[in-house]
């Protein structure tokens, strides 16, 4: 079931339904109400129930992983005919989008401001939608024992990664204006890797890591692809 609170939200927003597409690695409130990590696209709407429409391919993986009271396939609505009899990739699936809607009996249907807005513009000639702020968004904010454990433990396993940076930094020696780890300089790919190595180590992955020395540490989110360049002290 979905969250009582989402319920609320329903009721006095008088929608049948809220509808987010996207996926859940980017989209948090997606995971939270489905608990189901994919990187593709797939379709949830929290209703009385929480629905996923997911491809084919991860339908199994789907009904062993997510929390979803209901998982169906695009397949159940024949997305590979409508591909077959001439539809574009995105106008079949927004057909399938449809019917799924349709036969949930979605009237008035809510979606967040980050919806698709070539989806949109196709839903909103055959409901009434709202844009709204996410329910599961303020849910979020309130964690449970397992939630909070679970960031104390990739808080740990941040430290174990960065006092393994430190420690090869401190390691390597200046030679002439680079610091090397013997023969070899000490880049920001090869600190960056430790990092992501540790954390994969502890079953944690990173995106976007940044080792950024000199110039580059002054440029916001640069990912780094220097030399270390050992600090000079003068006497």
């Amino acid at each position: 079931m979905c969250p009582s609170s989402i319920r609320t939200f329903l009721d006095q927003n008088d929608l049948d339904g809220f509808l987010y597409v996207g996926d859940s690695y980017s989209d948090a409130d997606m995971y939270y109400l489905s608990r189901f990590l994919a990187g593709d696209r797939f379709a949830l709407l929290a209703s009385g129930k929480t629905t996923i429409l997911i491809s084919s391919m991860e339908e199994g993986r789907a009904r062993k992983e997510s929390c979803a009271n209901i998982c169906l396939s695009t397949s159940a609505y024949h997305i590979i005919e409508k591909l077959k009899a001439g539809s574009r990739p995105e106008e079949a699936y927004i057909q399938v989008l449809i019917e799924f809607l349709q036969e949930q009996g979605i009237r008035r249907l809510g979606v967040p401001y980050r919806f698709p807005a070539g989806i949109y513009s196709r839903l909103v000639q055959h409901f009434k939608i709202e844009i709204l702020e996410s329910p599961a968004a303020r849910d979020r904010q309130i964690k449970s024992r397992g939630e909070l454990e679970a960031i104390a433990q990739s808080q740990r396993a941040c430290e174990r990664a960065m006092h393994r940076a430190v420690s090869l930094i401190a390691g390597s020696m200046p030679r002439c204006e680079t610091l090397c780890r013997g023969d070899e300089p000490l880049t920001s790919e090869i600190v960056r890797r430790a990092i992501e190595e540790s954390l994969l180590e502890d079953g944690c992955e990173a995106v976007d890591t940044i080792v950024a020395g000199g110039p580059q540490a002054a440029d916001p989110h640069a990912r780094g692809t220097v030399r270390f360049r050992p600090i000079l002290q003068s006497s």
